[in-house]
């Protein structure tokens, strides 16, 4: 089982002066996590999203909260997890929202 994993959303609109909210649910045992990023269609360079914040857990699921701005007019959202054998992490629900 590998350590770390990725997941990458397909591309939503956004615009000049954007902000990209992305919302989810994880289930995060000790030693795992994730990270959200965002990267404007077509290129290559991934830019972190910052947290924001989070709900308490319901049956073992939190919900989390991170944004970034854009000046791109499409985006994508990279989640990656981390974890363990033994710490498996899993994202449910995953929402992209543009402001």
């Amino acid at each position: 089982v590998k350590q770390s994993a990725d997941y990458i959303s397909r591309a939503v609109p956004a615009g000049p002066g954007s902000q990209v909210k992305i919302i989810l649910d994880a289930y995060l045992p000790a030693g795992s996590g994730v990270i959200a990023q965002i990267c404007p269609d077509g290129q290559s360079a991934w830019q972190a999203a910052e947290f924001q914040s989070s709900r308490p857990p319901d049956e073992g699921r939190q919900g989390l909260i991170y944004q970034a701005p854009t000046e791109a007019l499409l985006v994508r959202v990279k989640l990656i997890l981390s974890g363990t054998s033994a710490a498996r992490p899993r994202v449910d629900n995953l929402r992209i929202l543009t402001i």
